[in-house]
């Protein structure tokens, strides 16, 4: 199987003020979403996960074998994490390659616009002019609001994009 393992990754440069963990964690969904749109089956892991055991038996047998995405549960309440995140049988178009491509175009769109994301303290700063991170939301909010909206069936933002202000849910 060792023969088998790979790397990847990106060269392509993003909008000034991708820095750190925010510029990791879009190449990080960038990378996703181009290898799922190949059809291939990805494990994708944060460079201070320790794999103790193949976790192929668990993916690949009883309720989880036909899942395809897979990711760790987030921090926060109800967030899924892109710090380890597996991908298997999914379709070339289908929901899984929309919602890792989607969570890209999101963070993109949002950075050019210089829309600040009120979950993202540096992304406030940025926009009012101070330093910080670019305008934006960090890959696992992202990750979380794409799965939101394929349930739905519709934009939602649970984490992302909620404008800053009394009654909005975001930071003042």
């Amino acid at each position: 199987m060792l023969q088998e393992l790979g790397c990847a990754w990106l060269s392509q440069p993003l909008p000034q003020g991708f820095v750190g963990p925010r510029k990791m964690g879009v190449k990080k969904l960038m990378l996703l979403a181009r290898i799922a749109r190949l059809a291939y089956n990805v494990l994708s892991l944060d460079g201070d996960a320790l794999v103790l055991r193949d976790p192929y038996p668990f993916l690949k047998t009883g309720q989880l074998a036909d899942v395809n995405l897979m990711a760790m549960r987030g921090p926060r309440l109800g967030t899924a994490s892109a710090a380890t995140v597996y991908v298997q049988n999914a379709s070339r178009r289908g929901p899984v390659a929309w919602a890792l491509a989607e969570a890209v175009l999101r963070s993109l769109r949002w950075a050019d616009a210089g829309v600040a994301v009120p979950s993202n303290p540096q992304s406030r700063s940025a926009a009012a002019g101070g330093g910080g991170a670019a305008p934006g939301c960090d890959a696992s909010l992202l990750l979380t609001d794409v799965v939101v909206s394929g349930v739905a069936r519709k934009a939602c933002h649970w984490f992302c994009f909620r404008p800053a202000g009394p009654g909005s849910g975001g930071a003042a």
